[in-house]
């Protein structure tokens, strides 16, 4: 194993200026939810392919709650199956969400609903299941001409 396994709870802390993070292609990263609470101006955060085999990334639902300044979130390649409601309700300013490559099957309205920013939403690679629970989704991918789905065509339904 190579690298860092653990990140502390306070790692971050003091860098106030900090504005890009990536943390991504780590063989395992186990993430506090108090991580980045001292990591307020936070406007690029990458956590993708920290998968551990099989294991799924997990996210606590209090992650991103402080990043209020968050532009660009990539959260590819984890084997994450499903997300928390709320999870991303702070990130309003939300740019670009990729959450390529993971094993989602379902994405329902409130993960999106406060992403009022949102112009990049990426799901390739996930298997989005057919039925009542994301027919919302196509819809909103069509009908939202300000965000642009990639690969709309590649999903079921």
């Amino acid at each position: 194993m190579h690298g860092i396994q653990v990140i502390p709870t306070n790692l971050f802390q003091g860098l106030n200026g900090l504005q890009e993070l990536l943390l991504g292609k780590k063989s395992t990263v186990f993430l506090d939810h108090l991580q980045f609470d001292f990591s307020t101006n936070l406007t690029e955060l990458d956590i993708s392919e920290t998968k551990s085999g099989d294991r799924s990334l997990h996210l606590n639902i209090s992650l991103f709650q402080k990043l209020k300044k968050l532009k660009m979130l990539h959260l590819e390649n984890n084997n994450i199956e499903s997300l928390v409601p709320g999870m991303f309700s702070s990130l309003e300013g939300l740019q670009v969400f990729s959450l390529r490559f993971n094993n989602l099957k379902v994405i329902n309205q409130s993960h999106l609903e406060h992403l009022k920013s949102l112009m990049y939403f990426d799901l390739y690679g996930n298997k989005l299941q057919c039925n009542c629970d994301n027919v919302w989704l196509k819809n909103w991918s069509i009908n939202t001409a300000n965000v642009h789905t990639p690969y709309l065509r590649s999903y079921p339904c």
